[in-house]
C-alpha cells in the first residue's frame, strides 16, 4: 500500500475528468438514513470462504457447521471420587489399589476405587461417591455397601454425554469467539471454513476538517480518525493506518491502487464519493449489458 506521497504522484497522472455536485448522475440512489442498513445488506454478497485454524478465526464467522470429531466425554468416566462396582449389590467386594488404564475388567459382585475423572473399567455397573457408601463384613470377609437411605444414584459421566461425533456445536454464520473456539478445541476440531474476518483501509478527508476553506473559516477538530479503528475493530472489522487524503484528485487517485482491504471508509468527501460509485456501477452495467444500459444501482469497490 502506497503513502500519501505516493497518491500525489498518482494524482499528478490522469485520472478522469472532475465532476462537480451537479453533475452527478442521477443513478446514484438517494436512500433515506433509516433505510440504509436494509439497502446495504441487499446489495452485500458474502466473501469467499477460507479454512484456517479455528483459533486464529476469532472475529470470522463460519461458513459451514461446526461438527464434533469425537464424544465428549470420549469414554464412561467417574463424576465424583468413590468405588466403581459391577452388579446390582447389596454388597461388593474391593479389590486392592485404584483404578487406572491397568486395571482389568471387574467380575460380577467386585469394587474398586476410583477418583474422579478416571475412566471407569470394563465390568463397570455405577460408581457411587464416597458419601453413600460404607463398609461391613458378610461371612466374615469385608465387604462395600450402600449407605442405608442413601440413592441409588450413579456418578458415571457416559460417553457421549455432552455430544457425540458429528454433532453440529455451531451453526454456520455464528462468530467465531472464545465460547466457540473452546467448544471446538474440545471436540479436536482443528480447522474451520470461515468468512472473514474483513479488513478495512480508512480514509479521512481533508474536506470534512475545513482544510482548504476560504478565510474565517474555522477548521474543525478531527473526532473521528482517532476512535474509527476501535470502532470497526469493535464490529470484527480489522483496520491498520488511517490514511489522511485531500478530497477530489488526489482522493480518486488512492482508487487506482492496489489494496488488500475488502472494505473502504471514506469520511467526508460524498460528492468525490458518489461520483467514484457511479462511474464504477456505470462501467459495471456496461460490461453486463452493453453500452446502452442504465446505470445500475450496486456497486464493487472501485
Amino acid at each position: 500500500m502506497a503513502g500519501v506521497d505516493g497518491l500525489e504522484q498518482v494524482a499528478g497522472g490522469a485520472v478522469g475528468t472532475a465532476m462537480t455536485a451537479d453533475a452527478v448522475p442521477e443513478c446514484v440512489p438517494r436512500i433515506p438514513v433509516p433505510d440504509l442498513a436494509m439497502a446495504v445488506r441487499r446489495g452485500l454478497r458474502p466473501v469467499a470462504p477460507t479454512t484456517r485454524p479455528l483459533r486464529d478465526a476469532v472475529g470470522a464467522t463460519l461458513a459451514r457447521p461446526l461438527q464434533a470429531q469425537t464424544a465428549e466425554p470420549p469414554v464412561d468416566a467417574a463424576t465424583r471420587d468413590g468405588y466403581a462396582v459391577s452388579g446390582p449389590g447389596p454388597y461388593w467386594v474391593v479389590r486392592a489399589g485404584k483404578v487406572n488404564s491397568a486395571t482389568p475388567a471387574l467380575a460380577a459382585g467386585e469394587a474398586a476405587r476410583i477418583m474422579a475423572g478416571t475412566p471407569t473399567p470394563l465390568g463397570t455397573t455405577a460408581v457411587i461417591r464416597d458419601a453413600h457408601v460404607e463398609f461391613a463384613r458378610v461371612l466374615g470377609q469385608a465387604v462395600l455397601m450402600r449407605v442405608s437411605g442413601a440413592p441409588k444414584s450413579d456418578d458415571t459421566r457416559v460417553r457421549g454425554a455432552q455430544w457425540h461425533a458429528g454433532m453440529v456445536l455451531a451453526a454456520a454464520g455464528v462468530r467465531v469467539g472464545p465460547a466457540v473456539v473452546s467448544v471446538g478445541s474440545s471436540a479436536q476440531v482443528d480447522h474451520a471454513a470461515v468468512r472473514g474476518p474483513l479488513s478495512a483501509d480508512v480514509l479521512v478527508t481533508s474536506g470534512r476538517l475545513g482544510r482548504g476553506g476560504t478565510r474565517g473559516v474555522r477548521w474543525a477538530p478531527d473526532a473521528v480518525a482517532p476512535v474509527v479503528s476501535d470502532f470497526l475493530r469493535s464490529c470484527d472489522i480489522r483496520s491498520g493506518k488511517v490514511w489522511q487524503v485531500s478530497d477530489g484528485e488526489l482522493l480518486r487517485s488512492w482508487f487506482t491502487l492496489s489494496a488488500d482491504a475488502e472494505v473502504v471508509v471514506v469520511v467526508g468527501a460524498l460528492d468525490e464519493v458518489r461520483f467514484l460509485l457511479a462511474v464504477r456501477s456505470r462501467r459495471s452495467d456496461r460490461r453486463a449489458h452493453g453500452d446502452g444500459a442504465l446505470c445500475a444501482g450496486g456497486v464493487d469497490r472501485a
